[in-house]
């Protein structure tokens, strides 16, 4: 792996290893996502910032219990008109989303190549 982001292997919600997924998520990720999560209704001024709170929860959650289609679901946030890369942030906040989008698609590559082997 190119970048030096610590891994951890997701858990299904009983506490044992996840087998089926086997999601191995950068640990940043999950937390760059609650800094999104955290940050966004503050900066709510009626932008719709609610919607995307609750889209990033929806995909963290996913993540964080190693369902691989959680990553597909935060990076189909960046697509298209009225996507999340539309909604005008403040820098701190677009440094965030540009870094979330930025550990998904690496992580995405990683997933297509495994499943390639």
């Amino acid at each position: 792996m190119k970048d030096d982001a610590q891994m951890c292997t997701a858990e299904s919600g009983n506490g044992n290893a996840n087998t089926d997924n086997d999601l191995e998520v950068p640990a940043d990720l999950l937390g760059v996502l609650d800094e999104l999560i955290d940050k966004l209704p503050t900066f709510d001024t009626g932008t719709g910032c609610q919607r995307w709170v609750t889209w990033l929860a929806r995909s963290r959650q996913r993540i964080a219990r190693g369902d691989p289609h959680g990553i597909d679901e935060l990076l189909s946030a960046y697509g298209g008109m009225g996507s999340f890369n539309d909604l005008e942030l403040n820098d701190d906040l677009d440094r965030l989303r540009s870094r979330a989008r930025q550990i998904a698609r690496r992580t995405k590559r990683e997933l297509d190549a495994r499943d390639h082997e």
